[in-house]
């Protein structure tokens, strides 16, 4: 290991040792099938029930491994380093299930101290009886350390009790008690996560506005800055990226921020600054002042605020006047209004296609960004070949009966039926598209889409489903050879460590193996530095390739090493080589973790040509062998350290489960064990099914009635496998 590696991992940087409870005696399993919302919130039915009355009670029992409660025996557990508890190893089947875990805590006096807790899914802590904390949800990831709470010790023994319920796929909690030691070690851990984010304050009462020189940048917060980073040093550059010593011709200029941690990591940034053609700017008023009344853009009642929405309507004309002035503040003051005035002033010409990204005023700063990081560190080129024709046609969509699909002709009344029996018990309105074959022998819309009637075509966000797609450009990377799977990050990002203990592989960032955990961190693909913001505040904090972290940072930052070997933004590397090729007119990605608008016929495009193994029509986007590789595989012979050894992932593609009733398996899959696709925020559904020729999409906006949505969603892939046995 290398000496940045041991410092990175070992706490150079003050990450916590192991603490609270590492042995754990485990009881389980109990029941936890769906079920109607309880008055916690509950949708499952075993989140409210004591199990334990028989042996005091969940608040009381002290379970030892003996201990056996009806069908539910107890056994030992260890915990992992970081306090992660894997229950799904211990039941076969796990989904539908909960558990108990007890353990006890030793302190030497009596004292309170901060509690890190995560789990997968809802969970209930007591300590010494007391019910801590409590976690309610539909389904979660488990991350570590997500939830921080206070807990009361006594000097000497305390009882730790965790009730912790799955509904389906990965099962298990963390849960760490730090002494003070490690408290003040997990604040200055956090202090680090925030580097990244240090401010720079521009000395110029223009703003980011230049005039004859450039303004002086310095830290908006000096006091702490020091106590993490160099002083930091700026280079300019014009708006055709040549060093510049002064703002001499108009357009969008970009100042290349340095700094160093004291550990000796690279800090950057990039901001823009915008030149004027002539002093014009000076002159606007904000608001208009040539119309009177002022022109109103005063914003809709934001979601969750607590004020009355009359009073909200009656301070319409201060808040006009406000918004107005902030407009023109905002204009002047920050990156977005100096990348939009340089974009709207000299750069845009003609009306912007609709629903592109490419035509935005933030797109074309962060592509003259990446331009310009690509000069700075002699990257030339871009090796990236476009989809490639071939003689023989792929399968394409087209409308047609189900009879033409290979399915009797009931099957579309039945699954209109199911659809709107789904729409009105769930209260959740969605289009649906189903083909088989190639051939779309179902469309339908249910319920009004924000008060209006759904409609066929209806742009949804299929949110994490985006994870799909960029895992499609991502295998375009493997197939043509640009970077291994297997190889690290460091490979093209090559400020990090060459250490797989601190850097992850390709496939480790689109499988939840990077230590990552969250989404769009530090701004995502809109942060030109993106990979050195996550080095100098995520890195090193967490072995890579051993833990399972849901999130989109991995991905991103998968991402930041595509845009690099290219020069193009995954904006326009999803536009340019999956979107634009596949006549996905519109669909439309920021983040490759989410951030996807489409529509149901768009995504079954994709969906068509993942089922074809990388090919749609005459175009193919990559091999077959690549197509195989890049589906849900077992990923634990690429890393040897990882701990559920069950674990089965792709280019951003897993197997999906859909059971109308019992246990959800992978055995007991209406549609099969080899369905894939990927879950979405938005319980849209994404679903290509090779054994039976299916691609199944529904655009959806959030999970209503949770019993109903498990129940119909199982009830639909029964009829569509019913219908080809039929």
């Amino acid at each position: 290991m290398s000496t940045l590696s041991a410092c990175l991992l070992l706490g150079a940087l003050g990450v916590p040792a192991p603490q609270g409870p590492q042995t754990w005696i485990v009881l389980g399993p109990f029941q936890n099938l769906a079920c109607a919302t309880t008055a916690s919130g509950a949708v499952r039915s075993g989140v409210d029930p004591d199990f334990l009355t028989s042996i005091g009670g969940e608040a009381k029992a002290a379970i030892t491994a003996s201990t056996v409660v009806g069908a539910a025996k107890a056994q030992p557990v260890q915990a992992s380093e970081e306090g992660i508890v894997n229950l799904r190893p211990l039941y076969t089947p796990s989904d539908n299930l909960t558990a108990y875990a007890y353990s006890v805590v030793d302190a030497p006096k009596d004292e309170s101290r901060l509690a890190l807790f995560g789990s997968d899914d809802g969970a209930k802590v007591w300590v010494n009886g007391d019910l801590v904390h409590s976690v309610v949800t539909a389904g979660r990831a488990m991350n570590p350390d997500e939830e921080t709470f206070t807990v009361k010790l006594r000097k000497g023994p305390n009882a730790v009790m965790v009730k912790v319920e799955n509904g389906g796929g990965d099962w298990g909690f963390s849960l760490r008690i730090l002494d003070e030691a490690a408290q003040k070690a997990l604040l200055r851990e956090r202090d680090r996560r925030r580097v990244p984010e240090f401010t720079i304050e521009v000395a110029s009462e223009s703003g980011r506005i230049l005039r004859d020189t450039f303004p002086t940048l310095r830290w908006r917060e000096p006091s702490l800055a020091s106590a993490w980073v160099s002083e930091p040093k700026v280079r300019w550059f014009d708006p055709s990226l040549a060093s510049a010593d002064a703002p001499s011709v108009p357009g969008l200029y970009l100042a290349v921020v340095e700094a160093a941690t004291l550990d000796g990591k690279p800090w950057r940034q990039t901001l823009p600054f915008f030149k004027p053609q002539g002093d014009w700017l000076d002159r606007v008023a904000f608001p208009p002042m040539t119309e009177q009344p002022f022109p109103t853009i005063v914003p809709p009642l934001p979601v969750g605020m607590a004020v009355d929405p009359k009073v909200w309507a009656e301070m319409g004309p201060s808040l006009n006047e406000a918004v107005w002035q902030s407009f023109g503040s905002a204009l002047k003051e920050t990156s977005i209004g100096a990348s939009f005035l340089a974009y709207v002033t000299l750069q845009r010409t003609g009306p912007a296609p609709k629903l592109s990204l490419t035509e935005s005023s933030e797109h074309y700063f962060t592509q003259q960004a990446l331009t310009l990081r690509r000069k700075l560190e002699n990257r030339t080129g871009d090796p990236l070949a476009k989809p490639t024709t071939q003689s023989v046609s792929a399968t394409t969509l087209k409308r047609g009966t189900a009879e033409a699909a290979g399915l009797p002709p009931g099957i579309v009344s039945k699954l209109d039926k199911l659809c709107k029996e789904w729409s009105r018990k769930e209260g959740v309105p969605f289009s649906a598209l189903v083909a088989r074959n190639g051939v779309v022998f179902f469309e339908g819309a249910y319920g009004k889409w924000d008060g209006k009637p759904t409609k066929k075509d209806q742009v949804f966000y299929p949110a994490s489903i985006g994870k799909a797609m960029a895992g499609a450009v991502m295998s375009q990377f493997y197939d043509q050879g640009l970077v291994n799977p297997d190889g690290l990050v460091s490979d093209v990002l090559t400020a990090f460590p060459k250490d797989p203990a601190i850097t992850p592989s390709f496939r480790g960032c689109f499988a939840h193996l990077s230590g990552l955990d969250s989404h769009m961190t530090y701004n995502g693909l809109w942060n030109p530095w993106l990979d050195h913001s996550f080095l100098v505040g995520r890195i090193g904090s967490r072995r890579v390739g051993e833990i399972f972290r849901y999130g989109g940072d991995g991905n991103n930052l998968a991402g930041m090493a595509m845009e690099l070997l290219t020069g193009r933004t995954m904006v326009r590397l999803l536009k340019e080589q999956l979107f634009d090729p596949l006549g996905m007119t519109h669909t439309v990605q920021f983040d490759l973790g989410f951030g996807v608008a489409s529509t149901a016929w768009d995504t079954a495009i994709f969906g068509q040509m993942l089922l074809n193994k990388g090919a749609y029509g005459k175009l193919r986007f990559y091999s077959e062998d690549t197509a195989l590789k890049t589906r849900p595989v077992p990923i634990a012979p690429y890393f040897p350290n990882l701990q559920d050894k069950s674990l089965w992932w792709g280019a951003g593609l897993s197997h999906m489960i859909d059971v109308a009733d019992g246990t959800a398996t992978r055995e007991r899959n209406e549609l099969g064990p080899n369905v894939f696709g990927h879950g979405s925020a938005s319980s849209s559904i994404f679903r290509v099914d090779p054994d039976h020729g299916y691609v199944i999409v529904m655009g959806r906006q959030k999970v209503g009635d949770a019993v109903a949505h498990e129940r119909y969603r199982g009830l639909f892939m029964r009829a569509l496998r019913e219908a080809v046995k039929g």
